[in-house]
């Protein structure tokens, strides 16, 4: 591909100079690479130091018409009319957007229109210093592009085309950084229209954008202007834990993003990278989004630090030092503390949004102490009913699986327990509490709790509480197993694994319960779980009563009355003179 640049006039040079524009070299993309000047990038670095200024604190969405505005620091919302063709950027102080073939620029903070102009293409990216703004278009299709640079009075001083791909640029004073194709960075001169330095990068670099006072590029890695000047290629980049939908820290800054949100702005990461000191992520703290839940995560790790239930689903976000500003689809943005997961405030876009745009700067708020534990917050998550969750969900539960501490075999207690859990998830819940290995004080907790319609007391998950503590030998356990074998509101699957655990948890002390349960329903036993059931129970019976309980079950079978099922079942049983168990 032909790598070059053609200053294009406005219609004529004569309009070009009316614009303010001036006349550009023809050879920024192509001719030798600058890096190789080491003095030179260091010396361009220190003239960045201190130019870079801070953008505003905004929230923007877009609505059906047009775009609606707030700023987080305070302000009533704003609105603009206008027809889009992309979803528009903040950028800086201003707002860049595009439809029916014209470019405009709105005061972020107010809504304020600051210049409008005929353009053609797509709106790819923008950059923008608080008086000068810089945007890249797609033009003549998508492998070429239109860079307009344009003063907030709305002079055009530059205007150029391009044939490689140009992504989202960004600009300090006189300096403007192009990423293209796909990992060069040119630095550009506005003034004179030379280009200033060019690099090559390890990995691809779509967009270049200011971020307290530091200038970054880069797309799945970030790199660090001063780091580059000094040739040192530092890069950050999100942990490599595998997440559904693959959430992104950076989308490609290439392409044009749609009007409206899609699944990759709902499946997001936000995270903020360090402004100066060796370069990470801030606080070491990542949020996460997937649909209706936030979470934090551990930059190196990986891990799950918190989780939050949001009321609807997360379309946008940006992070500040200490927090994320998330932006949901009834238009609140709620600002979440990135170490608690906690609500620290919220502003309002005033209206629904079919899509959100959030940048924040020097934006701040107040820590505040923890207010839920993580294991309260995975019982909410895993139970909210929004079937499209359920991916993340399962996740959450292999994370959970892999947790010790006892107040996580709470939360499945919890989970297997409630009628809000998914149906999908339950069969796993009650499969992960099954498996479960701590938290016995729980379990005997959940299982003293019986069904209670009036009350509004939901069932314990009974199986699965059986199955784990047969497998830890818990014979404090008995009791409580012998009272749900003989309680009408359990289902026959549930009392099958009651019936089983008790094989080798029995004493003495439930072999009235036992005698009790099989004399009611040696007879009655409908179902295949029941006559199961009932062969467990002769089971334990034989298990602590020895030759009198054998004896006892063995004139049950005899019993005419007895079903077929169970005689047969329990028969062939007595049959191979089974040894009383000792372990499950």
């Amino acid at each position: 591909m032909k790598r070059s640049l053609a200053a294009l006039a406005l219609g004529s040079a004569l309009a070009l100079s009316a614009c303010g524009g001036g006349q550009t070299r023809v050879d920024i993309f192509s001719g030798p690479r600058l890096d190789e000047d080491a003095e030179a990038l260091r010396n361009l670095s220190r003239k960045l130091a201190g130019l870079a200024p801070k953008g505003a604190n905004v929230a923007i969405g877009v609505v059906e018409g047009g775009i609606v505005g707030v700023d987080l620091a305070g302000g009533e919302p704003w609105n603009f009319e206008h027809a889009l063709d992309s979803r528009p950027v903040v950028i800086g102080t201003v707002v860049v957007g595009m439809g029916d073939g014209e470019l405009f620029a709105l005061d972020a903070r107010t809504g304020t229109q600051l210049w409008a102009r005929r353009a053609s293409g797509s709106l790819r990216g923008a950059g923008d210093d608080g008086h000068t703004t810089v945007v890249s278009l797609s033009s003549k299709g998508e492998n070429a592009t239109t860079i307009l640079v344009v003063a907030h009075d709305g002079r055009v001083i530059r205007q150029l085309e391009a044939q490689p791909v140009v992504g989202t640029p960004a600009i300090v004073g006189p300096f403007a950084f192009f990423p293209w194709q796909p990992k060069q960075l040119t630095v550009y001169d506005i003034t004179s229209g030379d280009e200033v330095a060019r690099l090559e990068l390890p990995a691809p670099a779509s967009s270049a954008f200011t971020l307290g006072g530091a200038v970054f590029v880069g797309e799945s890695s970030l790199h660090r202007f001063d780091d580059l000047a000094e040739k040192r290629f530092v890069s950050v980049t999100a942990p490599s834990r595998t997440l559904p939908g693959s959430p992104a820290w950076h989308r490609s800054g290439a392409q044009p993003l749609p009007v409206h949100a899609d699944a990759r702005d709902m499946i997001r990461l936000f995270a903020r990278p360090t402004a100066s000191g060796p370069l990470a992520i801030e606080g070491r703290t990542l949020v996460g989004t997937y649909l209706q839940l936030a979470f934090g995560l551990d930059a190196e790790t990986g891990e799950t630090q918190w989780i939050r239930t949001m009321p609807s689903e997360l379309l946008g976000g940006a992070a500040y030092p200490g927090g994320t500003a998330l932006c949901d689809a009834s238009g609140t943005i709620t600002f979440v503390d990135a170490f608690t997961g906690n609500a620290t405030g919220s502003a309002s876009l005033g209206h629904k949004v079919s899509s959100c745009v959030v940048q924040v700067d020097d934006f701040a708020r107040a820590r505040t102490p923890r207010e839920t534990s993580l294991a309260q917050e995975l019982t909410a998550a895993l139970t909210l009913g929004n079937g499209e969750l359920l991916p993340m969900q399962r996740e959450l539960l292999r994370e959970l699986q892999d947790r010790r501490d006892e107040d996580f075999t709470k939360t499945l207690i919890d989970v297997a327990s409630s009628a809000r859990t998914p149906r999908a998830l339950v069969g796993e819940v009650r499969a992960a509490l099954a498996a479960r290995r701590t938290g016995t004080r729980h379990m005997l907790e959940a299982l003293s709790r019986h069904y209670d319609f009036l009350q509004g007391e939901d069932p314990p998950p009974l199986g699965p509480l059986a199955e784990a503590l047969a497998k830890l030998g818990e014979l404090s356990a008995a009791p409580l197993l012998a009272e749900h074998l003989l309680d009408p509101a359990n289902a026959s699957a549930e009392i099958e694994k009651v019936a089983l655990a008790l094989v080798y948890l029995a004493t003495e002390r439930e072999l009235p319960q036992l005698e009790t349960f099989f004399a009611l329903h040696r007879a009655t036993a409908d179902d295949d779980a029941l006559v199961g059931a009932v062969a467990h129970v002769a089971r334990a019976i034989v298990a602590v009563a020895g030759d009198e309980g054998r004896a006892f079950v063995a004139k049950g079978v005899s019993d005419p009355t007895t079903h077929p099922a169970v005689r047969a079942y329990i028969t062939e049983w007595l049959d191979s003179a089974p040894q009383a168990s000792t372990s499950p």
